[in-house]
């Protein structure tokens, strides 16, 4: 279950950009759909030991633009994203002249409801193509996340010498997980508008750099959340 205080902070978020712009200039120039994928992994130092590699999930958003002035707009969005990462556990044991090597993975898939405020620059060519740069602050809040292992592997091979060793069987809590349930994040991406009003095609990639710790009670130097997040949808204005 969401905890209240954690649906404030978007709250308090929207409050401030509301704030920062008068009631009398807000329009919407335009509103959109997109949909796509999120290709995502977990950095750290947890990651660097469990060899994160990329996970790809699903990624959806709505979205509208607020002029401010000239090219400069406000675009807030709402929107879900799976993040988490596949990673792969090593372990050794040797003994009677040989040595086993085994493969422990683990994919975590951790889904957000994610609410980002961007602004945005347009860069006007005067043709049916239209580029613009996104930058800003996200917050997400933290909807499903759990972990799943996948088949063990292993290699034996002959070892030089016959040396003790300690499997540990608890990596992490993999029956059950524990993950922050708010992340905050740092965006920054590129578009690109195709076509003319009241319909344009709109591809979008921007890249989400995790603020704050994925796990309770660590920080972000542990591990956090990286993505590209790449989107096809639609505009009409």
């Amino acid at each position: 279950m969401i905890p209240i205080r954690s649906l404030l902070v978007p709250a308090a978020a929207l409050g401030l950009v509301s704030a920062a712009v008068p009631a009398r200039a807000i329009s919407v120039a335009g509103y959109g759909f997109r949909m796509g994928i999120a290709a995502a992994r977990i950095h750290g130092d947890y990651g660097d030991a469990s060899g994160s590699q990329r996970r790809v999930g699903f990624a959806c958003a709505s979205f509208a633009r607020v002029p401010v002035s000239g090219p400069l707009s406000l675009q807030p969005e709402i929107g879900w994203a799976s993040k988490g990462a596949d990673d792969n556990f090593t372990g050794t044991v040797s003994g009677g002249g040989y040595q086993e090597t085994f493969g422990f993975p683990i994919e975590h898939r951790i889904e957000y409801l994610e609410i980002p405020i961007l602004l945005r620059v347009d860069v006007p060519t005067g043709s049916w193509l239209e580029p613009h740069f996104l930058m800003g602050p996200e917050v997400a809040i933290r909807t499903g996340g759990d972990r799943v292992t996948g088949p063990y592997t292993f290699t034996i091979q002959p070892s030089p010498r016959v040396q003790g060793a300690r499997i540990f069987e608890e990596v992490g809590t993999v029956d059950n997980p524990r993950y922050r349930n708010v992340d905050w994040s740092m965006i920054g991406g590129v578009g690109l508008a195709l076509g003319r009003a009241p319909l344009r095609i709109v591809v979008d990639s921007r890249y989400a750099l995790g603020l704050a710790g994925i796990f309770p009670d660590s920080d972000r130097s542990l591990a956090h959340n990286g993505a590209w997040i790449t989107t096809l949808g639609i505009e009409l204005r």
